[in-house]
């Protein structure tokens, strides 16, 4: 029995032993999914996120910085410095991050204009730091762990425009003479930089009612490939507008051709029924449907009353009815 326990005691602590050292090397990570850039154009920019997290109980000095053939093309910023020029962007960055906290660092790989057509590869590393050389600031020999995440970027000369565009409207029903708030969200997955321009066509049923066009502002950053991008949103006048059910196309338009289209509709001055989110009596509905569709809501509620009051009926004759005694022959059974 005791060389059993002293055994036993003896394998625990291998264990601890040997799975100590890992847990204290789980100091930080970071996303490792490799980043492919295909088709990647020449004298364009790519971007990506970076999500750096610290595992340890105590704050970690983390260093983000590339190596390899990309690593000249490469530049870090934080998401919140996007807008704020190459000022805020280096090819190495350094944050601290509280014990269990995550962060999120953004990348841009500008390639030059006299790039070769071929395939370039490299790395983007997360450094967990020790702490002289933080304080420092020297670079080289003090980094108790590292994270990389592989990067390729193939080069070429051909230019591929594809933008896809979230168009959401601040809401789907407005008020006679409200104007409508609707915004615009670029996911540009070609490999040009795209500053759209905006037409939108407002309809009827019937008829196309007007179209106007927005550019681009002026002080928003391009859409660069492989990056979302939020603009300002943009008020649809529509104090002209009757009470009724309105379409809208957006084309989205670079050089006069339209590389994106989306569609959407609005009502204005429209109610909603008895359910909410259906409309029962919009505007627009004829006199005959909306009497039939009172008609179905009376006849859903009657049925439910009645059936309500038969469940309610029965149950107080199970009550009152005396219990039936069970006679001697029926125990015997």
């Amino acid at each position: 029995m005791f060389f059993k326990k002293f055994f036993s005691f003896a394998l625990i602590t291998t264990v601890i032993s040997i799975l100590a050292p890992m847990a204290a090397v789980q100091a930080i990570g970071q996303t490792t999914e490799p980043i492919v850039i295909t088709n990647a154009l020449r004298g364009e920019s790519f971007r990506d996120t970076l999500i750096i997290v610290n595992t340890e109980q105590s704050a970690s000095n983390i260093a983000v910085e590339a190596e390899g053939d990309i690593a000249p093309w490469a530049f870090f910023y934080l998401p919140q410095d996007e807008d704020k020029g190459d000022d805020f962007r280096a090819t190495t960055t350094q944050l601290t991050l509280a014990a269990g906290e995550r962060a999120n660092v953004n990348v841009v790989f500008n390639i030059p204009a006299d790039t070769p057509n071929g395939e370039y590869t490299g790395y983007v590393s997360a450094k967990k730091l020790a702490p002289e050389q933080a304080e420092s600031d020297e670079s080289g020999t003090s980094v108790s762990q590292r994270i990389d995440r592989e990067v390729t970027i193939v080069v070429s000369d051909e230019e591929d425009i594809k933008l896809d565009v979230s168009v959401i409207p601040k809401s789907y029903d407005i008020s006679k003479g409200e104007a409508l708030s609707v915004r615009f969200i670029y996911d540009n997955t070609g490999n040009v930089s795209l500053k759209p321009e905006i037409k939108l066509t407002l309809k009827t049923e019937e008829k196309t009612l007007y179209s106007l066009s927005f550019p681009y502002p002026e002080n928003e950053s391009a859409v660069i490939p492989h990056s979302l991008h939020e603009i300002p949103a943009i008020e649809l006048p529509t104090a002209s507008l009757e009470n009724g059910r309105y379409y809208v196309t957006a084309e989205f338009l670079r050089d006069n051709t339209t590389i994106s289209e989306k569609e959407f509709y609005f009502n204005v001055g429209s109610g909603k029924g008895l359910v909410s989110g259906i409309k029962i009596f919009g505007e627009g509905s004829s006199l005959l449907v909306k009497i039939a569709l009172l008609v179905l809501v009376i006849i859903i509620i009657g049925a439910g009353v009645k059936i309500t009051m038969m469940k309610k009926e029965k149950a107080s004759k199970n009550v009152s009815k005396p219990a039936k005694k069970k006679s001697k022959r029926e125990f015997q059974l």
